[in-house]
């Protein structure tokens, strides 16, 4: 007489292990995506506090990138001399009209956003903000769980502050 399992059996085992996997991938896709926003707000943090300096050795605001003690690895665009785009397709700028220094993914569904200046969005200097599109579930996860409070809507973002 030969032991194994029966169909019953394997049958079962695979339910369970779909039941898993469906409980699971969900939180694996907010994970990756989390340590993909670290990124982002370390560049953030990073570009805001290059910013800074320049202010505090100048007086005024940069007029470009070029100006700051930072190096960003990518390429700028001469029709946008705030914005860098990087190696993984991340986009890094200077809004220098609304003094807000930003990093957004390369889907332009996650961005973080730190104001240099007072005033941005009824938030005082150096608020960093969360924005993730309108619908996008996985990047309004991201935003909650690195802390983030709704403070409002616009169109198309929800923004948080962290």
């Amino acid at each position: 007489m030969k032991k194994g399992f029966t169909l019953i059996e394997l049958l079962v085992v695979v339910l369970i292990i779909g039941i898993l996997s469906a409980v699971a991938l969900p939180q694996y896709r907010v994970a990756v995506e989390k340590s993909r926003a670290t990124e982002l707000m370390v560049n953030v943090k990073s570009l805001a506090d290059a910013v800074e300096l320049y202010r505090m050795e100048t007086g005024a605001l940069p007029t470009a990138l070029a100006d700051l003690s930072i190096h960003l690895t990518g390429t700028t665009s001469a029709s946008d001399p705030g914005n860098v785009v990087m190696k993984n397709g991340n986009v890094c700028g200077f809004d220098f009209e609304d003094a807000w220094v930003f990093c957004r993914n390369k889907k332009h569904s996650l961005r973080f956003l730190k104001n240099v200046q007072d005033g941005g969005y009824g938030q005082p200097k150096g608020a960093l903000l969360c924005a993730h599109m309108i619908g996008s579930e996985v990047e309004k996860k991201v935003c909650l769980s690195m802390g983030g409070k709704k403070i409002f809507s616009n169109d198309a973002f929800d923004f948080y502050v962290l």
